[in-house]
């Protein structure tokens, strides 16, 4: 089987270039310092101007290769379908990211219990309540990884028919300042890029997709990127460029401008539809829907 890696600026791309294989893959493992498990609504994206939908929709981007490959299996079920062919995805995270992302909906969890919405009983413990809606509802099983245990997944991928990885390049070490979204990671928190390289040698998944790496890194033959990209060849890969910005600046701008609109404008609001007493309604859904709606269409007009 041939050997294809499929660079892009943005994970927010690698949904649509997996939208167009022939083949579906039988197991997907992503790669990521971040969870992109935001469930996004298409008629809020559709107010904001197209680079800044592409922005948006990166904190959605695992939720959408789990939906173009086989959907939600929350989905499939409402509709009275089988989620026994679904590929089985693997989100591969550090333990200190999975912790601050279920603090942070701990807190709107948090906010909807002191409003009398959610019923104190009802609120299990965060971590194990969250992981549960990934696998149940979204699809998507949670590998906390120590580097150390990244080599544990090569059985996973070896006896796949055809595997897909997914590396958003945050999730290195190395590449921390070659990246759009570096974190602030304790010691040993990052795999290092010979513990990811480890595995695609003992593995070969026959396509790779990597996101995120910024445009000077691409260029620069001397970057910590373009020495991974020498050793994928390496190992057998054809490296296609398939949706690369111009420059650095060009790929930032909608970054800052969808940045300040979820600070100034989601956010806020979100923190509001918790905060109702109601929230579990259908009619308070379709309220605060409609506010955010109207309030994006006001930002971006």
């Amino acid at each position: 089987m041939k050997l294809h890696a499929i660079i892009h600026s943005f994970h927010s791309q690698v949904y649509q270039t997996l939208a167009k294989l022939d083949d579906e893959p039988d197991v997907i493992v992503a790669l990521d310092s971040h969870l992109d498990v935001y469930m996004g609504v298409k008629d809020v994206l559709d107010l904001m101007p197209e680079d800044v939908q592409l922005a948006a929709i990166r904190a959605s981007a695992h939720t959408m290769i789990r939906r173009v490959l086989g959907d939600l299996p929350g989905f499939l079920k409402a509709k009275g379908l089988s989620i026994d062919q679904l590929p089985e995805m693997l989100l591969v995270v550090p333990q200190g990211s999975l912790n601050r992302y279920v603090f942070d909906q701990a807190q709107l969890l948090q906010e909807a219990i002191l409003s009398g919405a959610v019923p104190t009983q009802e609120f299990r413990e965060p971590t194990e309540a969250f992981l549960h809606y990934l696998s149940e509802v979204l699809g998507i099983k949670v590998y906390t990884s120590p580097p150390k245990n990244l080599l544990k997944l090569a059985n996973m991928l070896k006896v796949a028919e055809y595997a897909l990885l997914d590396l958003d390049v945050d999730y290195l070490h190395e590449l921390q300042t070659e990246c759009y979204t570096p974190i602030k990671a304790q010691p040993g928190e990052l795999s290092w890029m010979e513990r990811v390289l480890g595995l695609i040698r003992k593995t070969k998944p026959p396509l790779i997709t990597i996101s995120e790496a910024k445009v000077v890194a691409i260029r620069d033959p001397r970057s910590n990127f373009s020495k991974l990209m020498a050793k994928l060849s390496a190992l057998g890969y054809k490296i296609k460029y398939a949706k690369i910005f111009a420059s650095d600046e060009e790929a930032e701008r909608p970054l800052k401008v969808y940045k300040d609109f979820e600070e100034q404008i989601q956010k806020p609001l979100i923190k509001k539809q918790f905060a109702d007493s109601d929230l579990l309604s259908s009619e308070a859904f379709e309220r605060h829907h409609k506010e955010l709606r109207e309030a994006t269409k006001r930002y971006f007009g």
